[in-house]
């Protein structure tokens, strides 16, 4: 491809690309060394205007592969060009569908990415997303970050497996909701299979962990909220989700001493069952660390209360892991 070329569609400047087209109309057919298009220049450096001249003039390009066998798209997904993925959506829908060699669609390309917007179009534009594993997980816990309900019925719809599946950090889609606060996410996910909510990450902690690091109270509420749930779960709540402890021995209870979460802790400490005096690995228990932080003046209880109120059922082996 010659310099001005590829200088015209990597600046967006129209006007000399429409010169250079006049004057030579096979500037449309030119490549770059890694067999780039025009349009994937355009795409690439989210040139709208000029992305819309290009396939005007030349429509098939838009399938047109460069040695990555990456389409258009492909590029337009990586920048985050929403605009262009739109044009390129109402040209030919079935861009959508394209792998490159890397057996990367548009979808997991935008997701790795963190292109919400353009996710998101993507996949409520493709009737079904079941063919693209990789592309739905990925879309899947972003959508659940970002409390997208409807993406997340949607691919849960066709692929209720991945609710169970993580990232590279052992996030489910259900941690990321919890620790974001999307309770109509999170509802979707517990209605769906409660005991999902004893998944861990690779730090040992699991979704309810997560809300209480976080400070989400309303989803610290939902998660012990009573529901139609399997027969066997409900005590397998009241002993083991809200005593579980992470790699580092911290229950949810000394975590919420820990982030002084006062109005966590006073609707923890209250449930049934809550082992109170259980220590982390570092030989402190929920008691020590309130009194250290100086919550109790701020809280319902004192540790005299906790104490007296509350049954100590310690177990130093949590008996369950996910």
């Amino acid at each position: 491809m010659q310099h001005l070329l590829s200088e015209a569609c990597a600046m967006g400047d129209t006007i000399t690309f429409l010169r250079l087209y006049q004057e030579d109309g096979s500037v449309l057919d030119q490549r770059t060394g890694s067999q780039d298009t025009p349009l994937h220049l355009a795409s690439r450096f989210n040139h709208k205007d000029l992305a819309s001249v290009i396939i005007n003039l030349q429509p098939d390009i838009v399938v047109t592969r460069n040695e990555e066998e990456e389409t258009p798209m492909h590029e337009a997904s990586r920048a985050g060009a929403f605009d262009i993925i739109e044009l390129l959506l109402n040209h030919r829908p079935s861009l959508a569908y394209l792998c490159n060699r890397a057996k990367e669609s548009a979808l997991l390309i935008a997701c790795s990415r963190g292109h919400s917007q353009v996710a998101f179009k993507l996949a409520n534009t493709l009737p079904s997303l079941a063919w693209d594993q990789s592309g739905s997980l990925a879309c899947l816990l972003m959508a659940a970050s970002e409390g997208d309900t409807d993406i997340v019925k949607k691919i849960l719809r066709e692929s209720p497996s991945l609710a169970s599946k993580k990232d590279e950090n052992g996030f489910s889609a259900l941690h990321l909701a919890s620790r974001n606060g999307k309770l109509e996410v999170i509802r979707e996910f517990l209605g769906e299979d409660p005991y999902l909510s004893l998944k861990r990450e690779n730090d040992g902690r699991t979704p309810l962990h997560w809300a209480v690091m976080s400070g989400q109270l309303p989803v610290v509420e939902e998660f012990l909220l009573e529901r139609d749930r399997p027969a066997s779960f409900n005590s397998v709540l009241s002993t083991d989700l809200i005593n579980s402890a992470d790699n580092n021995g911290d229950t949810v209870l000394l975590l919420a001493a820990k982030m002084k979460s006062t109005e966590i802790f006073d609707f923890l400490v209250s449930k049934p069952g809550m082992k109170v005096h259980a220590p982390n690995k570092e030989g402190m228990t929920a008691i020590d660390i309130s009194n250290q932080n100086s919550i109790w003046l701020r809280g319902k209880h004192t540790a005299a209360q906790v104490d007296a109120d509350v049954p100590v059922t310690y177990n130093a082996e949590c008996c369950f892991s996910c």
